[in-house]
């Protein structure tokens, strides 16, 4: 099955019904959740929700945001290199575009550690990798190899994954983007 790669529905709702039939039972983690609107977005039925960001500004607004909507969320300034959470806690976490800013060896344990055994992780990461004309590499931060390697060493499998690729053409000459969307679960 082919995920849609959409900019109007939300990622963590693919996952919900890709892997959970339209609901998670149990416990979500998303980690760089901002000022909440996707989390809150993808609530249903889950018994309950969490979530970390680094900015101190956003936790704020999703406090807000929570209180206004009515959703028990529990929401905290923290890096996913350093999760305050038990292990084992977590029947999901989620994570778009924003793990790319830390130490990936840190930060991938962190989320299996955090995650039940059976459960998923839904990761979607973007990055610059190259200028078009010289060939020569822009931003090398990780590899999808050392990634999926990064993966395996902590307990989890790939269950799903692709790619999309786009030029940004902002620039000259473009410079590609690549982002990847796993869907994980821990042995």
């Amino acid at each position: 099955m082919k995920l849609e790669w959409s900019k109007t529905k939300p990622h963590l709702n693919i996952l919900i019904d890709y892997l959970f039939g339209g609901e998670i039972r149990g416990s979500l983690l998303q980690i760089g959740c901002g000022n909440g609107s996707e989390l809150f977005l993808s609530a249903r039925g889950v018994s309950s929700i969490y979530g970390v960001d680094d900015s101190s500004d956003a936790i704020k607004q999703a406090k807000k945001k929570a209180e206004l909507s009515g959703i028990p969320a529990k929401l905290q300034v923290a890096n996913p290199d350093k999760l305050p959470f038990k292990s084992g806690m977590f029947n999901a976490v989620y994570s778009s575009y924003y793990l790319e800013e830390y130490n990936l060896k840190k930060a991938i344990p962190e989320i299996a550690r955090v995650l039940k055994k059976g459960g998923y992780a839904y990761l979607v990461m973007g990055w610059r990798d190259m200028d078009l004309r010289s060939g020569d590499l822009l931003v090398e931060r990780f590899s999808l190899n050392s990634l999926k390697r990064l993966f395996r060493v902590h307990g989890l499998d790939i269950v799903y994954q692709d790619e999309k690729e786009t030029i940004v053409k902002k620039k000259k000459p473009g410079i590609r983007h690549v982002s990847v969307r796993f869907i994980l679960e821990k042995r």
